[in-house]
């Protein structure tokens, strides 16, 4: 009689090679992640630095007016080293309330309407944590 026959070992599936990487690739992989970590520790470094050293002015001043200043222009100047004079326009408004924040110091402030005629000249002081309003209405002379 016949030995029963048995069924032949199933193969294994042949799985890929694993890959095999060069000194030079691992190279190449280790110092492209060492430059990622290393650039994005520095970006969040500089914006700590920058939110650590950053001041926010505490005193304002308001600027009320009407439609006639629409499309002027008000500049405020500083006598601090290194600063730059700041420009406002105007918007076209029927009331017109507009804040602009500054440090305290000493500043000049001119508002001219929108031909360029100057409406205020003023030198002023500001003082930290304070609020100031100007108002630029023109308002007709009434007699008495």
């Amino acid at each position: 009689m016949d030995a029963p026959s048995t069924p032949p070992a199933p193969t294994p599936a042949s799985a890929p090679p694993a890959p095999v990487h060069t000194t030079r690739q691992k190279v190449f992989i280790y110092g492209t992640l060492i430059v990622t970590v290393g650039l994005a520790l520095s970006l969040i470094l500089n914006i700590g630095l920058q939110w650590i050293n950053q001041r926010t002015p505490t005193s304002y001043i308001v600027f009320h007016g009407d439609a006639s200043l629409a499309g002027g222009s008000i500049t405020i100047t500083s006598d601090a080293v290194g600063a730059s004079p700041r420009m406002v326009q105007i918007p076209e408004a029927a009331d017109l309330e507009l804040p602009v924040f500054l440090e305290s110091g000493r500043y000049d402030i001119l508002v001219r309407f929108a031909n360029g005629y100057p409406l205020l000249r003023d030198p002023m002081y500001v003082a930290e944590g304070s609020r100031y309003d100007i108002n630029l209405t023109r308002r007709p002379a009434t007699r008495p």
